[in-house]
């Protein structure tokens, strides 16, 4: 079995970043994947860096990201593969679409 792969930016402790191929993660139940297209930095993924904000390492930064459903899981309905979207997963329980 070929297991997938993507490439990430990965901070493996505080000041200490490198891209390297990680596992493509499956989409669960009720769950999508998501091929990003652009990703913003912000001032959250900064302090990770440095150190500053209390944060499992070894952590992938960028939660601020937009791009394209790649993958449907188990239950998803409504959604389509292809079909661009953003996310903010600040955001909890409510899917919310703009028409």
């Amino acid at each position: 079995m070929t297991i997938r792969t993507m490439r990430a930016l990965v901070i493996e402790e505080p000041r200490k970043a490198i891209v390297k191929q990680v596992p493509y993660p499956k989409p669960g139940k009720h769950e999508v994947t998501i091929k990003v297209d652009s990703v913003g930095i912000c001032g959250t993924d900064i302090h990770i860096f440095e150190g500053d904000f209390i944060s499992p390492y070894p952590i992938i930064p960028g939660h601020e990201f937009s791009g394209t459903i790649h993958e449907l899981g188990e239950g998803v309905s409504g959604w389509e593969i292809g079909e661009a979207v953003s996310a903010d997963p600040s955001l909890f329980a409510v899917p919310v679409r703009s028409v």
